[in-house]
């Protein structure tokens, strides 16, 4: 079973994001830990609103090509609750690593760029546009899948908060 990675949600294009399908489950192997277990592997996909690839690396193909583990800062951010290290993302144009990476120890984990000015757009006049990534995990001959739509605004989003009175 593969969880939802951070479930649908709306970021501003100021922030990183993390896709975390850590929780998935082979219920097979229910103790075995995604993020260090070598049989776990995971591919992904992404559309953009206009139903074309989301980066510009691989404008042919939605799938997520040439992903490299990321070179991580001691700097941290936080997402939906949980810390992860600040990735170094290259400044060249045309290296999956300007816009997304994988996390070199915790298997399950993809980092997002969306501040890079050359993918990921909010829609006209900052409505947030959705990018639908789907992503695959497989673990001993058997795969399944998920999906989490990321709507990206020029807003600051505000998490929910309840005001007793």
């Amino acid at each position: 079973e593969l969880a939802r990675p951070g479930g649908s949600r709306e970021v501003p294009k100021n922030r990183l994001v993390a896709l975390d399908a850590r929780s998935s489950l082979d219920p097979d192997f229910p103790d075995d830990l995604v993020e260090v277990n070598l049989a776990w592997s995971f591919r992904y996909r992404c559309i953009s609103p206009e139903g074309t690839p989301c980066f510009p690396v691989a404008s042919d193909t939605s799938e997520l090509t040439d992903l490299r583990d990321c070179e991580l800062s001691t700097e941290t951010f936080e997402d939906l609750g949980t810390l992860y290290e600040v990735p170094s993302f290259s400044t060249e144009l045309l290296r999956s690593d300007s816009y997304y990476c994988r996390h070199p120890t915790k298997r399950g984990v993809l980092l997002l760029n969306v501040p890079n000015e050359n993918a990921l757009y909010p829609g006209p006049g900052g409505v947030p546009a959705p990018y639908i990534f789907n992503i695959t995990g497989s673990s001993y001959g058997r795969e399944a899948s998920a999906a989490a739509t990321i709507s990206v605004s020029t807003a600051e989003v505000a998490p929910p908060a309840v005001v007793l009175t």
